[in-house]
């Protein structure tokens, strides 16, 4: 039986290092994706040091990307293509908030850039490798098929207000940095059940979810009263392994196996928003994300 292969981005600290280091002690090869590939060796170096000699033999591959570049989420995808024969799991962790706007080199509105357009366009690279994997067997069981896409989405998606189709996915017309940021969530919930319904449930899954209001630092990077907040309400979120629970959970589990197109919180399926299950509103983000992807998705 073949070894777990799966890929977790955004996995220099906080959540995404977290659910890296429990699918290495489960057994699974990981890849551990961070914005360098720097930042990406240093993440595993904490992470065996963390597990101490125990877990001396786990397998972590560092790679770097900053996903919110097309080019280079293009180059990632053909890295992991070219350095596994599959894939078993891909966990979209990677995410970002910006206190003012600001627009990547390609022209796309950073948060959206970061939290959906990157990840959207390495899921869609990716799903061949991930058929192949839910066509071998794997060492943590048969409960481990079919495959699974899973991706950090937030309750925040839930607090996207006044938006009326077309909604302003890239902030055009006014930016708050939060309200960005639960666009951002929305375009995850949205694509995983567009996805869910496109692919054979029987190869891929695909689920999003929330990881709780968990004490890492993307509140502070937006600066400002929020940031401040944020710092200020840090002691009373929750810890970095429980806020990764519900992520590993969704990668392993049998319950989750055996669904697709689901929305998690704390380990357990939950309805997303009405505009999250609205067909229009995940009409309108396709065609947005298709064209804006189009010159990278050949």
């Amino acid at each position: 039986m073949s070894q777990l292969t799966c890929v977790v981005t955004g996995a220099n600290a906080g959540i995404g290092k977290e659910t890296a280091m429990q699918l290495a002690k489960a057994g699974a090869h990981v890849v551990v994706v961070c914005r360098t590939e720097a930042k990406a060796v240093q993440s595993i170096v904490e992470i065996k040091q963390t597990l101490g000699a125990q877990y001396a033999s786990v397998f972590l591959e560092p790679m770097g990307a900053d996903i919110s570049r097309p080019g280079e989420v293009l180059a990632l995808a053909a890295r992991i293509k070219g350095r596994t024969d599959k894939l078993d799991v891909l966990i979209n962790n990677a995410g970002a908030f910006f206190g003012a706007r600001s627009l990547t080199p390609e022209g796309f509105e950073k948060t959206f850039a970061t939290n959906h357009l990157g990840p959207l366009l390495l899921t869609n690279h990716l799903v061949e490798h991930l058929i192949k994997g839910a066509s071998s067997s794997s060492s943590l069981g048969a409960s481990r098929r079919p495959s699974r896409i899973v991706n950090v989405a937030s309750e925040a998606h839930r607090k996207v207000i006044g938006q009326r189709s077309p909604i302003d996915w890239q902030s055009e017309r006014r930016y708050s940095a939060f309200q960005a940021y639960a666009l951002s969530k929305l375009a995850n919930v949205s694509t995983t059940k567009s996805m869910s319904e496109r692919l054979d449930a029987a190869q891929v899954v695909c689920h999003c979810l929330h990881p709780g209001v968990v004490a890492t630092d993307i509140g502070t990077k937006g600066g400002g009263l929020l940031g401040l907040l944020w710092r200020l309400g840090k002691p009373f979120m929750t810890s970095i392994p429980d806020g990764a629970k519900t992520s590993v959970h969704v990668a392993l589990s049998q319950e989750a196996g055996a669904s697709t197109g689901q929305y998690w919180l704390k380990c357990a399926v939950k309805r997303p928003s009405r505009l999250a299950e609205d067909s229009h509103v995940a009409e309108e983000l396709a065609e947005l994300s298709k064209v804006l992807l189009r010159p990278w998705s050949g």
